[in-house]
């Protein structure tokens, strides 16, 4: 571990997990609102189901374990997410947008986990 990593606060964790919540509903609201195709509701119920498993492992860990930036720079590309989404001015974003802007914050929210930032991610075998 680098020596002049920031242990994150208990605070740092808390608004990772809040915009990761604000982005589910997000999901969520856009699949049910009736503007989405069927398909399109089933995906966006998978990249619910992909950010749920994520704040589940987030959760194994305690605050002290966590890189201050990693964790931050998280929540910044969660809450980026949630404005493609939820855009301000209403309206349904491309499936394209939707995918494109949950896998980034998924990738955050992965390598801020501290396993993962620690060691990498796991190896196909």
């Amino acid at each position: 571990m680098n020596a002049t990593q920031v242990n994150a606060t208990q605070a740092d964790i808390n608004a990772l997990l809040d915009a990761a919540a604000a982005l589910q509903t997000a999901l969520g609201n856009l699949a049910d609102n009736g503007k989405t195709t069927q398909d399109d509701a089933g995906d966006i119920q998978q990249e619910q189901g992909r950010i749920a498993m994520l704040v589940e492992r987030i959760g194994d860990y305690s605050a002290n374990e966590f890189n201050q930036k990693t964790v931050q720079d998280a929540t910044k590309s969660v809450k980026t997410a949630i404005t493609v989404v939820a855009p301000a001015g209403g309206g349904v974003p491309t499936m394209a947008a939707i995918e494109n802007a949950c896998a980034a914050a998924e990738k955050a929210l992965w390598n801020s986990i501290p396993a993962i930032a620690n060691y990498g991610p796991p190896t196909q075998g």
